[in-house]
């Protein structure tokens, strides 16, 4: 679903302001026996829900640990973190992420998202059938990350760090690479085009159990400073 900067704009200001702070405060707690029951600190939205998820969109949420989340739409919210929890068949569309992820991702949809700058951590286990379709991820870091069934396509992935990362059955359609690192990375299934690898660092790539011949890559310096000029005048 699109939305406008209008609509985005709306959400957000929909929330009482003493609502939010409660549960901000709540969910500041560490306390992992929120992790063992779902939606602990989102048993109903005071919106209902929107395509049956319950309706979470437009939060402002500081720091958030142990919570297990199960079929709510948070999109067009503003996150700083979020810490050992476990996220199933969670919309975070056009969702601003501030820090970064250490939690299990399954079934969920950054699409539109803002993950600028963060770290990314699967908490041990697979991030799977998740979508970053258009998401911003420039810049992002990783390491040892496992996506199964995840949609790339037309995400900015430029300058992201992701080594020793694997993807399995993952889709790279108009996903945007530049002078990003993939050291070591493997590929099951779909992988980026040769040309998408311009300029990026894709030592020890392997491909559907092939190593990868860096030698087709066209490391054009042109290209690339062209490329960084623009993204530096962007802001990204």
């Amino acid at each position: 679903m699109a939305f406008k900067k209008k609509e985005i704009e709306a959400l957000k200001n929909r929330w009482d302001e003493d609502y939010v702070a409660q549960l901000n405060k709540v969910l500041w707690k560490k306390d992992w026996r929120n992790r063992q029951d779902a939606n602990v600190n989102f048993p109903n939205s005071p919106f209902g829900e929107i395509s049956s998820k319950r309706d979470f969109r437009g939060l402002d949420l500081k720091c958030f640990s142990y919570q297990n989340l199960h079929n709510i739409d948070l999109s067009c919210s503003t996150i700083t973190s979020i810490t050992r929890s476990v996220l199933k068949d969670v919309r975070l569309d056009y969702t601003d992420i501030k820090s970064g992820i250490s939690s299990i991702l399954i079934d969920c949809s950054f699409e539109y998202a803002n993950l600028h700058k963060i770290g990314l951590n699967n908490d041990g286990e697979p991030i799977q059938n998740t979508s970053f379709y258009k998401a911003n991820l420039n810049k992002l870091v990783g390491r040892d990350l496992v996506f199964i069934n995840c949609n790339f396509n037309s995400a900015n992935l430029k300058r992201v760090d992701l080594r020793y990362c694997r993807f399995e059955n993952c889709t790279f359609i108009g996903t945007q690479f530049f002078m990003s690192t993939l050291i070591h990375c493997t590929f099951i299934g779909e992988a980026p085009q040769i040309e998408q690898l311009d300029n990026s660092s894709i030592e020890k790539m392997v491909i559907n159990g092939e190593p990868f011949d860096i030698s087709k890559v066209n490391r054009n310096e042109t290209k690339e400073l062209i490329e960084l000029a623009k993204d530096i005048i962007s802001g990204v």
